[in-house]
């Protein structure tokens, strides 16, 4: 674990120079002069560890008032390759309960097992990046086996981009 200075640092200048940043450094592009949620120390873990699990369910926790039903009730779970020291990490999502859960473990009869390495499960998790999603699904570094039509509706983020742009710098900024 580490921690982040401040994932919404002091403004130096306009307010357009003042960004999220992750614990890294990495700007995360959101703008800190009109959110100040995350205006302090922030804990950043391993992305998929147990720490980063549980840091992902609380940024998700205070996003709950502003986030839509998911579209169906889906598990997949997750294969990721090439983790950390060349691991492979079992994790799964889930939506059952009215919003989506991410955990690690596999559930007993998923929807769809997905297997895809770790920096594009980060760009999909994390960055919850659409183009970067159909890139790597197309270039063959997403594979499906179960039922793509389920996977396809996880990726249905919310409608309100700011809010999607939002859920991702306060993701990128509790992930190493």
């Amino acid at each position: 674990m580490s921690t982040a200075t401040s994932p919404c640092p002091t403004p130096r200048g306009s307010a357009s120079n003042s960004t999220w940043t992750n614990s890294n450094g990495s700007p995360t592009g959101r703008d800190c002069s009109t959110d100040h949620r995350y205006d302090h120390d922030v804990p950043s873990h391993p992305f998929l560890s147990d720490e980063w699990i549980e840091a992902a369910r609380a940024v998700r926790e205070s996003f709950a008032d502003r986030l839509p039903v998911p579209v169906a009730d889906v598990q997949v779970n997750l294969v990721v390759t090439d983790g950390p020291d060349g691991s492979v990490i079992e994790a799964h999502l889930d939506t059952c309960s009215g919003s989506l859960d991410v955990d690690l473990g596999h559930v007993d009869a998923p929807d769809a097992t997905v297997t895809v390495d770790h920096e594009t499960a980060r760009l999909l998790l994390v960055a919850r990046d659409p183009a970067a999603a159909m890139q790597a699904f197309m270039s063959g570094k997403i594979q499906v086996e179960g039922d793509v039509v389920r996977v396809m509706a996880l990726q249905a983020g919310p409608a309100d981009l700011e809010l999607g742009e939002e859920i991702a710098a306060a993701l990128e900024a509790i992930t190493d």
